[in-house]
């Protein structure tokens, strides 16, 4: 429920004490917080699929909902969109408030509205991406847990949200589940084979870890989704979750070749909301804060070209300052 909301111009300060109960109910949550909403598209069931974007810069790019049955991922967007309003973190790294947020907060709004994990056609939008679909992880058709529909992109969620991702400019995404406690990056789909971005991955994930311990946060365990080696049959996979094709970390580090994470915020699947806001949610702006340095990183410096017209206009104005002082002490 709602218990304190205040609007002046762009200045909004909302809490909440539980979960959003229906998808109504969290859209009038998302458009009380002021920020730029955009449809982004529309659900199997007609519901309006949004886009958050918050502050300037370079931008992380952050989904989540796509399993209906989890709700703390959509729950701590709203927090985080809130509180970075005033730039208001447990986490004091200043790279938070210093880059662009990209948000769909809820990919999945009839699964959500019916706290099931699928879509209203019964397929796990999460096994119905471009990368390693139909591999293993998944099941084809529709009506069971892990269905992958009958074609990659075939259901409007998982199209529109794809739409976004392969159109926005950003620097890193990741995607917000819940049901066991990991930050994890691909592959999740063995057939796809080593991440370009392997390195990097573990170098943010490290730095996570640096950030929840200098504010004495827990950190996430962290490891790729899957580890094969050649010598290690494929029944005896390293697994941090389990293998999954189909996924949406994997269609963005290998279709869009950006850096994709994906964050398991919680064990349970929705932990009570008191635990959620003071344990869980710090832990999830130490994997932001690691995110956003990384954003914030990958812009440009100022080139010469672009520094030279201000120094130029610099002198011209001292120039022009001192030419009339100089003129009028002749008089």
């Amino acid at each position: 429920m709602q218990s304190m909301f205040f609007n002046i111009y762009t200045y909004v300060a909302v809490s909440w004490t539980d979960y959003a109960q229906t998808y109504d109910e969290y859209v009038s949550r998302l458009k009380s917080l002021g920020l730029e909403l955009r449809e982004v598209g529309r659900s199997i069931r007609d519901r309006p699929i949004y886009a958050a974007y918050a502050s300037s810069g370079p931008a992380v790019f952050i989904t989540a909902g796509q399993h209906g049955n989890e709700h703390p991922g959509p729950e701590l967007m709203l927090h985080f969109l809130r509180d970075l309003k005033t730039c208001n973190f447990l986490v004091k790294e200043s790279a938070l408030c210093r880059v662009r947020y990209v948000v769909v907060p809820v990919v999945n709004p009839d699964g959500f509205d019916a706290w099931q994990r699928t879509n209203a056609n019964h397929v796990d939008p999460n096994r119905n991406w471009p990368a390693g679909w139909g591999g293993p992880g998944s099941m084809p058709g529709s009506c069971c847990p892990i269905c992958r529909g009958s074609s990659p992109l075939d259901q409007p969620e998982t199209r529109a949200v794809y739409s976004l991702l392969s159109s926005e400019s950003y620097a890193v995404h990741i995607d917000l589940h819940s049901g066991t406690e990991v930050l994890a990056w691909p592959p999740g789909c063995a057939q796809l084979g080593a991440s370009r971005f392997a390195e990097l991955y573990r170098k943010l994930a490290q730095r996570h870890v640096e950030i929840a311990s200098k504010y004495g946060i827990t950190p996430y365990d962290y490891g790729n989704i899957i580890e094969k080696y050649a010598d290690v049959p494929p029944e005896l996979l390293a697994m941090k979750i389990y293998e999954a094709c189909g996924a949406v970390d994997d269609t963005v580090d290998y279709k869009l070749n950006k850096p994709s994470f994906v964050l398991e915020i919680s064990s349970p699947y929705n932990p009570p909301y008191s635990a959620l806001t003071s344990y869980y949610y710090p832990r999830l702006q130490a994997v932001l804060a690691s995110l956003a340095e990384y954003a914030y990183s990958t812009q440009p410096p100022a080139t010469i070209p672009t520094i030279l017209p201000i120094l130029a206009g610099t002198v011209s104005a001292f120039s022009s300052a001192l030419y009339t002082a100089l003129r009028a002490e002749s008089f």
